[in-house]
């Protein structure tokens, strides 16, 4: 997955609001272009338009649930509120599919 993603940026064919869907034959990997760079700031246009399409991807490959991690806070650098509601109003145009977001994890050994 990683060389394929790594060439479609080398390529310009991954931009900001895209959705890389890497079918691994027992499921997706939904890739969502919220940057434009990894060293730049995630922009909530992009976000938006990458959760739409990602959406729009497992409604029409029969996709019925979707774990993600918080996009675009932390290193994306938005403030999450901002960033969970964006989620949860492209998430309501799309019922048939439940979105699981992970706002913080606390691993084993963290307390």
């Amino acid at each position: 997955m990683y060389v394929k993603y790594k060439q479609l940026c080398k390529e310009g064919e991954f931009c900001p609001g895209d959705v890389f869907d890497y079918d691994y034959g027992g499921g997706h990997i939904y890739n969502l272009g919220t940057q434009v760079t990894w060293r730049t700031q995630a922009e909530i246009e992009y976000i938006e338009g990458s959760l739409d399409r990602m959406l729009y991807l497992a409604v029409c490959n029969d996709v019925k649930a979707i774990a993600m991690p918080a996009i675009g806070a932390g290193l994306g650098g938005l403030k999450w509120d901002d960033v969970k509601r964006c989620i949860e109003r492209v998430a309501s145009s799309y019922p048939m599919v439940d979105l699981y977001v992970v706002e913080a994890y606390q691993g084993e050994n963290e307390q």
